[in-house]
């Protein structure tokens, strides 16, 4: 119940439930502290929820100008812990969309605060993001699509986090998908379903926790505006398939939203119609979340997203007209079973944010809306 810790981890040590924490200079401090020649400094608990409160963000969805859909799609994201990928031209307003989801995720708990604050500082990222030493907003990691597999899935000879684990209970934005090699896009597939990865070498084997929202974007083809309405594509039918081809099949099924967008007008920028703040969408998420809570009853699922597959088949019930609608969807639409089940997990968070509790046809025509680009552009 009582540590003495390096005087560099004092600031992150003063969140530590339950235990007393002393720091030192030196172990030669340590030493003659035993010998009764000097004392170690004890380290004052700080209170989580006083951190919590003084969090800010400079991105707000109310600067988002047009993009109904896509903001619409980001808050079932927020809701439900769904992944979600945007396709659209440059410019369109991807990563701004991308960078306003953390806005309207529920507040960190205590202790996934204390996971996410571990990770980082195993890292050594601690006080590069953090100065308060605990992270109490959601992390937003946007690896470069140079970054290695390495610098992804973590490794190196100590076998540290890499940026998977480093979004755990936060957003991993991936910017222009396709420019990802295969080979770190395909190490995403574990994660995604497992919540966690395994990194392994020589001297060591560390499992990981990798429990993220993936926000994914990319343009329609090589030049950006194939299907955009301002804008005309340059690109031939065969390098748009080819750049399309870059992603998985197996991958795209784990992504639940896929929202096409396209350049606003001027009247978009010009007008204020519609622009709710982040605040406001982020109390219906936190309302949304509350039932999900409720449901799961604090077991290891906390989302919709994250249900097993028996939980599916208990929470996710629909009815004839219901099953109609999908049956044909899932017939037209050629979608795989992994599919299926990510529209009655969407279509079950798009009934906790109406506060409905039971799923309707016009849930799971809303959530099947959803997955119709994966086909449209042959992903």
């Amino acid at each position: 119940t009582r540590v003495i810790l390096p005087e560099g981890n004092k600031t992150e040590a003063s969140f530590a439930p339950g235990i007393e924490c002393f720091y030192a200079k030196n172990l030669n401090s340590v030493i003659r502290w035993f010998n009764g020649e000097e004392t170690v400094v004890k380290i004052t608990p700080e209170n989580f929820e006083r951190m919590k409160t003084t969090q800010t963000f400079a991105e707000d969805l109310k600067f988002v100008k047009g993009q109904y859909i896509a903001k619409r799609a980001l808050e079932i994201a927020a809701a439900g812990g769904h992944n979600i990928l945007f396709i659209g031209p440059p410019g369109s307003g991807k990563t701004m969309l991308a960078k306003c989801l953390p806005t309207i995720m529920p507040d960190m708990t205590a202790g996934e605060s204390l996971e996410v604050t571990k990770l980082h500082s195993i890292a050594g990222t601690l006080y590069s993001d953090s100065n308060c030493g605990i992270i109490v907003k959601r992390p937003f990691r946007s690896p470069h699509h140079t970054a290695s597999r390495v610098a992804l899935v973590g490794g190196g000879s100590k076998a540290m986090p890499g940026e998977i684990s480093l979004a755990h209970h936060g957003v991993l934005f991936l910017d222009e998908l396709p420019e990802y090699p295969r080979s770190c896009l395909e190490v995403l597939r574990q994660p995604l379903e497992d919540n966690r990865i395994t990194v392994a070498r020589a001297h060591a084997t560390v499992e990981y926790p990798a429990s993220f929202t993936l926000v994914a974007s990319m343009n329609p083809c090589p030049c950006g505006h194939f299907g955009s309405r301002t804008q005309k594509c340059t690109c031939t039918a065969s390098a748009r398939e080819k750049y399309l081809r870059k992603l998985s099949g197996p991958l795209m099924d784990r992504i639940d939203l896929h929202i096409e967008v396209d350049n606003v007008t001027y009247d978009d920028l010009h007008g204020d119609a519609g622009a709710e703040p982040s605040r406001t969408i982020k109390a219906r998420v936190e309302v949304a979340r509350g039932v999900q809570r409720r449901r799961f009853n604090q077991g290891e699922v906390f989302c919709n997203a994250k249900m097993t597959q028996s939980q599916v088949k208990e929470f996710c019930k629909i009815d004839a007209l219901a099953e109609t609608v999908l049956r044909d969807a899932f017939e037209k639409l050629q979608l795989s079973a992994r599919a299926y089940a990510r529209i009655l997990k969407v279509a079950r968070t798009i009934a906790d944010l109406e506060g409905a509790p039971d799923i309707t046809v016009e849930h799971i025509t809303e959530a099947v809306a959803y997955r119709g680009l994966d086909r449209k552009y042959s992903l």
